[in-house]
């Protein structure tokens, strides 16, 4: 299963019909800006454009609802549940508040040391031992969850939003980040290393996800362009759609890519095939806002009262020279960039190179970087072959045509010089006799 957001919710099953699709008003107003599963995918909960944080069910399908509504904190701009555990969700606010909400006793158990400006995407990182969190200034602060004090803080873009931000689903020191101005990071947090930056797009990301046991990121931006691309700086798999890219996720097995547009219309893609997405419809009337495909396990739960994994009480912010990149001012935190100059243009990219990428792994062992290359490959191909055999047959028509119409005027000239010598040679004796009268 995996959902669809604009101003409602859109629940769809995976082979999807477009029919296929259970649907929840929420009780806010405008775009869902930011929205997230719970652990074995028995919640969700999202926060609308206008209006506070909910926590729906889905323990029945066919009757989903509202357990819970956080108004403990206001302006809520990103939420997340953790990914342990389904009693902690991350609040981020348009004030820069960070907090963490406990949803057994219905209450915040932990302020974080606030953001600098307003902040508008968050996530936790695998084994949710860091919290990351962007601010709009392209400040990305990096948090100990357990302690509740900043790690690390960079700087991004100092000219250009962050847009997408999302941590590798099973590296927790790897978290993949891009801007309003198209380009795209990937950081090693632990290593204190730019692994990946380039500028893919011309216009705002709107979509990131990083690919399960494998160095694939598949991103869509306001361009709309639809790209799947590696660490080594090669892009291996480029579309354009009618309308621009909102949003973007990929399913646990990494097999299934979902997209969304500005016009509502939802592609469906298999990662194997790439050339034309498998099916496409209108899901929402207006803008998809969020795609989010459920996490690979499920288990049966009866209420939020079941979840049994206890938080750390609220404590006192602490700040700790334990960062493994380097010792910090006890008042202030070292800020640094995510990558040392501009990343390379998107000119600069080999799309569908000849280069073998052979001694990857990707998802499944079908999915290759040399089996998207050969399939994109053949497809232009007999594409190039249908164009040629097309032309050809237009060309051979136009002559056809050409010839034919040279051979009408051919015989219309003779038949004309033939009456034009009958008339020369016509007998002249009345027209003599006339004179001499």
């Amino acid at each position: 299963m995996f959902v669809t957001a604009g101003v409602e919710l859109k629940f769809h099953n995976w082979p999807v019909e477009s029919s296929d699709e259970l649907i929840y008003k929420q009780q806010g107003s405008g775009n869902i800006e930011s929205l997230s599963w719970s652990k074995e995918n028995s919640f969700l909960t999202f926060v609308p454009e206008k209006g506070n944080p909910e926590i729906i069910s889905l323990k029945d399908p066919n009757n989903i609802k509202n357990v819970h509504t956080i108004s403990a904190i206001l302006d809520t701009t990103s939420i997340a549940f953790q990914r342990t555990t389904k009693r902690g969700i991350g609040l981020a606010t348009n004030t820069g508040q960070i907090a963490l909400y406990d949803t057994k006793n219905k209450l915040i158990s932990r302020l974080f040391q606030s953001a600098p400006c307003a902040v508008n995407l968050l996530d936790f990182s695998f084994e949710d031992k860091q919290m990351a969190v962007s601010c709009v200034n392209g400040t990305i602060l990096l948090y100990d969850v357990k302690h509740g004090d900043v790690r690390e803080s960079y700087t991004a873009s100092s000219t250009y939003p962050p847009t997408a931000m999302r941590y590798h689903p099973t590296d927790k020191h790897v978290l993949a980040i891009a801007t309003a101005d198209g380009n795209i990071m990937q950081w090693d947090t632990n290593a204190g290393l730019t692994k990946f930056c380039a500028q893919i797009h011309t216009a705002p990301v709107t979509g990131l996800v990083i690919l399960q046991n494998s160095d694939l990121m598949v991103s869509v931006g306001y361009d709309h362009k639809f790209c799947i691309h590696d660490l080594n700086r090669e892009c291996v798999f480029r579309s354009n759609q009618q309308f621009p890219l909102t949003a973007v996720d990929v399913s646990h097995d990494s097999l299934t890519v979902a997209v969304g547009s500005v016009a509502g219309i939802l592609y469906i893609y298999d990662i194997r095939k790439l050339v034309q997405p498998l099916t496409s419809w209108q899901a929402h009337e207006g803008k998809i806002n969020k795609i989010s495909f459920e996490h690979k396990v499920k288990y049966e739960i009866d209420s939020m009262e079941d979840l049994t994994i206890n938080c750390t009480k609220s404590h006192e912010i602490i700040v700790k020279n334990e960062s493994k990149f380097t010792k910090r001012n006890e008042r202030k935190t070292e800020v640094k960039t995510f990558y040392e100059g501009k990343c390379p243009s998107e000119k600069e990219f080999k799309y569908l190179s000849d280069k073998s990428s052979s001694d990857k792994k990707y998802p499944s062992e079908t999915i290759t970087l040399k089996s998207i290359k050969h399939e994109v490959a053949d497809s232009i191909h007999r594409g190039a072959n249908e164009l040629r055999n097309h032309l050809m047959a237009q060309f051979g028509s136009l002559h056809n045509f050409i010839l034919n119409e040279f051979k009408t005027i051919d015989n219309q000239m003779e038949e004309n010089w033939d009456l034009l010598n009958a008339a020369k040679n016509a007998p002249r004796e009345t027209h003599d006799k006339d004179l001499l009268e």
